[in-house]
């Protein structure tokens, strides 16, 4: 047991505590989610919100890289494949027009196996595997974010 401020806490409650205050740190953290499936671009959605984060959607790369243009991002994840412009187009394009890009991580999320995806996927902060457990992700999220 440990005492703080009169009140008695085991070695559990103060892990749960750290974590809880660990994680407001992020809770002013924008991502930006980039993927052509409504259904997957909801449940990120929703599960990002309930995390704390700013999010913000766009249906595909094209309509990604405008985004990424309009606003400031502190992490962005994107699907691979994807109509107009994929995942890893996408990466490159942001890539190449934008200096403070670089600092910002990206997670690729695909379907595709990773030795089949034939572009250079190097860049990338992260690449995940469907189906991504939504608490993989989150700690992905939160991991990369602790590194910037």
């Amino acid at each position: 047991m440990f005492m703080c401020d009169g009140y008695k806490f085991s070695i559990c409650q103060l892990i749960n505590i750290m974590a809880t205050i660990d994680a407001h740190a992020y809770l002013t953290q924008r991502i930006l989610v980039v993927d052509d499936s409504e259904l997957l671009l909801r449940a990120y959605t929703h599960a990002l919100r309930s995390f704390g984060f700013d999010v913000d959607c766009a249906f595909d790369g094209v309509h990604g890289y405008n985004s990424f243009q309009l606003e400031p991002y502190d992490l962005v994840i994107t699907d691979f494949d994807m109509p107009n412009l994929n995942g890893v187009e996408f990466f490159n394009k942001v890539r190449l027009n934008s200096d403070e890009s670089f600092l910002i991580p990206f997670i690729l999320i695909t379907g595709t196996s990773i030795d089949s995806i034939p572009y250079d996927v190097a860049g990338f902060s992260s690449i995940l595997s469907k189906p991504v457990g939504l608490s993989i992700l989150r700690d992905e999220i939160f991991r990369l974010l602790a590194l910037r």
